[in-house]
């Protein structure tokens, strides 16, 4: 991929690697608004009846739509009955966004991003956003959940792995992004609960992209860890309401967590001693906290014996989960921390 990020030259290269994933791909730079314009405007144009439809009906219309796509830092769609994808990477939105950032490298966050909105557009069950699907979709809003968790597993895995293979990425770059989804999960982003399969990988690729995976085997190797990590469909149901319920307040387990109140370390703290050591809550939450246990950050909202017992819990638990302690392994910050309004920023 290079050491400086190039949209162009990476569109050339992902359809070199990945010829017949990507020939019905609209790839989209939207620093170059007008021609971003007129490729997204071909895109709906060319797009199936129903697509067209549900852009009208739902979405303000053309106009109203292309200006959300280009207000968004990036994203991938697609519509099911033509069979057309598009990936729009906008990076100069990219460079403000005042939401925690993966990696402290500028241009292998840009990259990065394009690996993840990419592997979206060419895995099998990759994308949620297809029109088409939606009207169609009779599943529980369990299972359309739980679903979109697989999708957001799936491009996380596959765009690391690549980051790994092309040299782009490390193990402790991806520890970093799992520490970074946890994160976020435990703030409402239950979407990407998806640190558990990325620690195992990066626990790995210690030495590199893990042995015997090759190019052809990458989204194999992607559903294998997925098989082996990512939450059941009852777990994450029950990690969700779970950490809805941290997010809510006691007694708010049920409570919709879109508008949740102000985040409280110490609810974060209490749900994750309680939480049942093999659900994916229990994870998020304790590799939310791990990296400030020993600063000064959770000081501030528990008493040393406190912090002793999560310590002592989060390692237990870990254990039982069937980590060998894998939790332990990640007691360093974070070193990026882009601070999300009523996010705690560490102190030195």
């Amino acid at each position: 991929m290079g050491k400086y990020f190039n949209f162009a030259k990476n569109v050339e290269v992902v359809r070199t690697l990945f010829p017949e994933e990507t020939k019905n791909v609209t790839f989209v730079n939207t620093r170059h608004p007008e021609q971003a314009r007129a490729l997204i405007r071909e895109w709906i144009e060319e797009a199936s009846s129903i697509t067209r439809m549900d852009i009208q009906r739902h979405h303000g219309g053309e106009a109203t739509y292309i200006n959300s796509l280009m207000s968004d830092p990036a994203c991938a769609l697609c519509d099911e009955y033509s069979g057309k994808k598009m990936l729009i990477m906008n990076r100069d939105l990219l460079e403000q966004s005042e939401s925690i950032r993966f990696f402290d490298d500028q241009e292998k966050e840009h990259v990065w991003t394009f690996l993840h909105e990419l592997s979206h557009v060419i895995m099998n069950g990759g994308i949620g956003h297809s029109f088409g699907m939606q009207a169609a979709d009779t599943r529980s809003k369990e299972k359309r959940e739980h679903a979109r968790n697989q999708y957001e597993h799936r491009a996380d895995l596959l765009s690391s792995l690549m980051g790994l293979q092309c040299g782009m990425l490390e193990a402790k770059d991806i520890q970093q992004l799992a520490w970074v989804r946890s994160f976020n999960c435990a703030q409402g982003d239950f979407e990407h609960m998806t640190a558990h399969a990325l620690d195992r990988l990066a626990n790995d690729a210690k030495d590199g992209l893990p042995a015997g995976i090759r190019h052809q085997s990458l989204m194999s190797a992607v559903e294998s860890y997925m098989a082996d990590y990512a939450p059941s469909l009852e777990n994450f149901t029950q990690s969700k309401k779970i950490l809805t319920g941290s997010l809510c307040g006691e007694g708010n387990e049920t409570t919709d967590s879109d508008n949740p109140r102000n985040i409280e370390i110490k609810d974060i703290i209490a749900t994750c001693k309680e939480a049942p050591a093999d659900s994916m809550a229990f994870y998020t939450l304790a590799r939310a906290l791990k990296p400030f246990i020993d600063g000064n950050l959770l000081k501030e909202h528990a008493t040393p014996e406190e912090l002793e017992d999560l310590k002592q819990t989060i390692f237990q638990k870990s254990i039982a989960l069937g980590n060998d302690g894998l939790l332990a392994n990640f007691a360093d910050r974070p070193t990026v921390f882009v601070a999300k309004t009523n996010s705690p920023t560490p102190k030195a």
